[in-house]
């Protein structure tokens, strides 16, 4: 059982909470490389080509694809580029290139970056700098694979030079996949990364608002806050760029009718005075002076004359009128004697003027003249739109009103003639032509807003669910991509494929998304499953042959459909159970589909085009996180496409009350909001003296040291046993000894860490060391929950206790009081006076047990009592001896903090993904249904990724950085990306203890 990391919101912030709005952008750009995206500007004279900085923020999408994030200048002559993971500073005569070993492949979350060019700086290493999320990369630390420092005062190739800069592209193309926000450019300054950002109370990077001046070419890019427009700039400079294919509005944007003679309108033909009538269908070419009643109006049109149409869009009918007299005694109310019908209604239709009229005008009132027929409601006006070419509310020759005429129920509209008379002129409706647009910005950004959730979609700014290129799983021989920023999953006609999104909901709170469709349902067909699986089921789940089917996993719940029935279904973890949901109900590719999730009552609703599908017929697990996901079965001819929208653009139909948009924000708050008060590692060199190891923010209940560096035993201390006692770990008879009094190995714990002695083990000259720590509380207290007494340290905020016990006298089976107040997940137990294994339980061991000093695979059905919320079931089997002490460290999920689970190895370097609901701080993996090591990795001996630096509990080996152990951690979890025995071998189980930096709702997702 896990904790529930949430409290209310009210006795307990997180960033983005609380009173007042937060700084930082509300919306970001989506670049999609097959649209051909990228904005551009031509520099004017630079303040300083010598002295510039560069600022912004970027979402990954893609990792395969080299990405311009930004050029200068024509060829390669100067960028930003992520490619394939490296990120890179070039600039001719410079070059800052991070090494493999420096990837950044986190598409759930934002980088912030900041390059700085100060070629005038004396000393060489400051003249191009590099920072990603607040810190620098130095060549010092090994950062860069390539390193080359400009001479002094040299311009870094066309950076900031009187010719055409780029975003997402160079000069010849070459566009990418991401999305970007706050973007800025100082010209004349070599600025730092805190001018953009700074650290919160908890350590995380945060935006902050840059109040310096810009320079000649400075600008402030992708500001939605203050203005509406992609290329605008906000600084004050109006140092606009040019958007191509790319928009920050959906819609269409009609073609003028042109200045010739067209007769392709529902109108009026002015060769005359009085005028024909023009009754043109867009899917025919019908002169429409042939029409029933005539090919003369009868009357002279004049100056203030108000122009009438009535469309009743069902009916497909529309008449026309002058003046509130409808001709050819046409009467819209009634619906009799139209002036035309049977049009096609699949077109979009706009009032326009054509022909070569030098004074014909036309203006759409902002208010009807007349009252409008019975049932038809009135459209027009400035506060609609306005004229495409003259960009106000009268139109003349060759024009066409903006939007497009609403297609449902009955419209009304006027038009005032309001200009002369000269022949020709054709007006009406009319549809020469349009482009599409949609709008590509976007309510993802990196940081979460306190915006009104009120379940329409795109009003709240956070960090928002895509499709997670980490979990696409395909079959074998199958095909599938994701694109459009992640939000759409396309597959092909034939295999499997998986993916799943990026945010976990829970525990707790009530989320939405929707999911719609491209392609061609066939009608009998239910080859997807959609639906909500625990994080935890996940990573664990295999079918063997076929992995992508995740509606099987442990507890997941999901609907598939035809086009007239659905069936729900609830995952077993090796099959399925399968029920019909709705006999009478499914959905085709114009649908879509709403997933209501309800954690608070543990509720799961599907909706369709905005009505419920029913009561489903399975329920989540209370106190579980879960994420959504989706399942391609493409057997046949069927949608090759699913589009998330999670509700960073408006959805299509309202969530239902109290629901609210799959970002961040909408997480329950972590009762932790910072890892490193309860968990952390610390680094240092020994000294073959005493030393203090500071640093850490709480005082330290159980530390674990081990060399890096030479090949020794590891050292465990605890506040309850005391400082001075010590137990090896290792597989041989020193791992096996019992307690020993060392007065040269740990010697306190301290408030901010710990005090060493000069023991050559965990303090030698010239080797380096890790101390991993865990807060355990301040106070040891006496617990008799159990049968046999015990002496308990617990943090039962962080799902950790230490607890010291005898076994009893005889030997039997008998419990102890752990105090954690729920049921451990974790507990290893070691004989302090008789030695012998350490004996672990592991929840995802069922009753079997394992050792965590050897790297034997899961041995016997020893535990056969579950734990429960106060006391711990130890056998008589693994009793060492009568009356002798034991310890036990016992652990606990805590949501944001904590993350104990298994997962099932595929035997590739595109492994499974943990979604953990954090970034973490500490991995510890042991395969169970086979031999091999157990394997810790941290983030402060390796903070970047890969991270290969292993250090094997039962080994007395030095840290190993081999290919064999490469994994990612990421914002929200951890990426397997190698193949070994030890951690990723295909089809075996791997045990797994996670703990955290950072929450992942509280960073509002900053990558690493």
């Amino acid at each position: 059982m896990s904790i529930p990391g949430n409290i209310n919101q009210l006795l307990i912030g997180a960033a983005g909470s609380g009173g007042g709005d937060v700084v930082g952008p509300i919306k970001s750009v989506r670049f999609n490389s097959p649209d051909s995206q990228y904005l551009n500007r031509s520099f004017g004279t630079a303040l300083s080509r010598t002295l510039f900085t560069v600022s912004f923020w970027v979402k990954r999408v893609d990792f395969d694809q080299a990405v311009y994030l930004m050029t200068a200048g024509t060829g390669t002559n100067g960028y930003i580029t992520l490619d394939a993971g490296q990120l890179r500073f070039w600039g001719v005569q410079g070059d800052l290139k991070t090494g493999t070993d420096r990837l950044f492949r986190d598409a759930s979350s934002w980088y912030h970056i900041v390059m700085v060019a100060d070629t005038s700086n004396a000393s060489s290493d400051e003249r191009m700098r590099m920072y990603v999320n607040g810190v620098r990369l130095t060549n010092a630390n090994g950062d860069f694979v390539n390193y080359t420092m400009p001479n002094l005062d040299d311009a870094l190739g066309d950076w900031n030079y009187t010719g055409t800069h780029y975003i997402n592209r160079l000069s010849s193309g070459n566009y990418g996949n991401f999305y970007m926000t706050d973007h800025y450019f100082i010209d004349g300054q070599a600025l730092q990364a805190s001018d953009f950002g700074e650290f919160d109370s908890n350590g995380i990077w945060k935006p902050k608002l840059y109040e310096g001046t810009y320079g000649s070419n400075g600008y402030h890019l992708f500001d939605f806050a203050n203005v509406t427009d992609i290329g605008s700039d906000s600084s004050g400079n109006g140092n606009n760029w040019t958007a191509n294919n790319i928009s920050s509005v959906t819609g269409t944007t009609p073609d003028a009718p042109g200045n010739g003679y067209s007769d392709n309108f529902i109108g009026y033909y002015l060769n005359a005075n009085p005028p024909i009538f023009l009754a043109f269908d867009p899917s025919g070419s019908n002169r429409g002076d042939s029409v029933s009643h005539g090919t003369n109006t009868g009357t002279t049109l004049a100056l203030n004359d108000v122009l009438q149409w009535a469309i009743d869009w069902s009916a497909g009918k529309i008449w026309l009128g002058r003046n509130n007299t409808w001709y050819a005694s046409g009467d819209p109310a009634g619906g009799t004697n139209p002036s035309a019908s049977s049009f096609d209604t699949s077109y979009n239709y706009y009032l326009g003027i054509g022909y070569d009229s030098t004074d014909f005008q036309l203006e759409v009132p902002s208010s009807a003249t007349y009252t409008p027929p019975s049932g038809f409601t009135y459209w027009g006006g400035a506060t609609i739109s306005t004229w495409l070419n003259s960009g106000s509310d009268t139109g003349d020759a060759d024009d066409i009103f903006k939007t497009a005429i609403p297609k449902s129920g009955k419209t009304y509209i006027e038009a005032k003639i309001v200009g002369g008379f000269t022949l020709y002129a054709t007006f009406g409706l009319c549809n020469f032509g349009e482009t599409t647009t949609v709008d590509d910005t976007f309510r993802d950004v990196c940081v979460n807003h306190n915006h009104e959730d009120t379940g329409v979609g795109g009003e709240v700014s956070s960090n928002y669910a895509t499709w997670n290129p980490l979990t696409l799983r395909l079959a074998s021989g199958s095909t599938a991509s994701l694109a459009k920023g992640n939000l759409h999953f396309k597959t092909t006609n034939t295999g499997y494929a998986v993916v799943v999104a990026t945010t976990p909901m829970g525990p707790g709170g009530k989320y939405y998304c929707e999911l719609s469709f491209e392609g061609t349902k066939a009608a009998a067909t239910n080859y997807a499953w959609f639906g909500i699986a625990p994080s935890k089921s996940i990573p664990a789940y295999t079918s063997g042959s076929n992995d992508v089917d995740l509606q099987r996993s442990l507890n997941a719940l999901s609907m598939s459909a035809s086009k007239t029935n659905s069936r729900a279904s609830q995952g077993t973890g090796s099959g399925q159970n399968e029920v019909d949901f709705n006999a009478s109900l499914g959905y085709d590719e114009d649908d879509v589909i709403g997933i209501g999730v309800d954690l608070d009552n543990d509720i799961l609703t599907f909706y369709k085009n905005g009505s419920s599908f029913g009561t489903f017929p399975y329920t989540p697990e209370s106190g579980e996180t879960y994420c959504f996901f989706c399942v391609d079965w493409a057997n046949g001819a069927d949608i090759d496409n699913y589009i998330l929208n999670a509700g960073q653009q408006t959805f299509a139909y309202p969530a239902p009350s109290g629901f609210k948009a799959l970002c961040t924000n909408s997480i329950p708050d972590s009762t932790i909001t910072n890892g490193s008060k309860h968990f952390d590692s610390a680094l240092y060199s020994g000294n073959s003296s005493t030393q203090t190891i500071t640093g850490l923010e709480f005082e330290p209940s159980f530390v674990y040291l081990k060399s890096r560096s030479a090949a020794t035993y590891g050292i465990l201390h605890d506040a309850v046993r005391t400082a001075t006692k010590a137990l090896y770990m290792g597989q041989s008879s020193t791992g096996l000894a019992a307690e020993v009094t060392l007065t040269d190995s740990l010697t306190s714990f301290n408030s901010d860490g710990f005090s060493l002695g000069s023991r050559s083990i965990i303090n030698y000259t010239g080797r380096t060391y890790v101390g991993w720590a865990w807060n355990a509380g301040t106070s040891t207290v006496t617990n008799n929950d159990g049968s046999q007494t015990s002496q308990v340290r617990a943090n039962t905020t962080a799902g950790f206790s230490i607890a010291t016990f005898d076994t009893p006298d005889p030997s039997a089976q008998f419990t102890y009081g752990h105090g954690l107040g729920v049921a451990p997940e974790v507990v290893i137990h070691k004989n302090r006076d008789g030695g012998g294994n350490w004996y672990t339980y592991h929840e995802s061991l069922g009753q079997k047990y394992i050792n965590w000093n050897d790297n034997n695979q899961e041995a016997t059905s020893e535990f056969t009592v579950a734990p429960t919320s106060t006391v711990f079931t130890y056998p008589s089997s693994l009793i060492v001896g009568a009356a002798q002490g034991m310890v036990a460290y016992s652990f606990a999920s805590v949501a944001g903090f904590s993350f104990i689970g298994y997962y099932t190895g595929d035997g590739s370097n595109d492994g499974p993904f943990i979604n953990c609901g954090f970034r973490p701080a500490w991995c510890m993996t042991k395969s169970m249904s086979a031999g091999g090591d157990w394997q810790i990795w941290d983030s402060k001996r390796e903070p970047f990724n890969y991270n290969a630096n292993t250090i094997a509990t039962n080994t007395t080996a030095a840290e190993q950085d081999t290919g064999g152990y490469k994994i990612d951690f990421v914002s929200n979890g951890i990426k397997f990306r190698m193949y070994g025995s030890s951690s990723n071998a295909d089809g075996v189980t791997y045990l797994y203890l996670i703990f955290a930096e950072n929450p992942f709702k509280l960073n509002g997702g900053i990558s690493v």
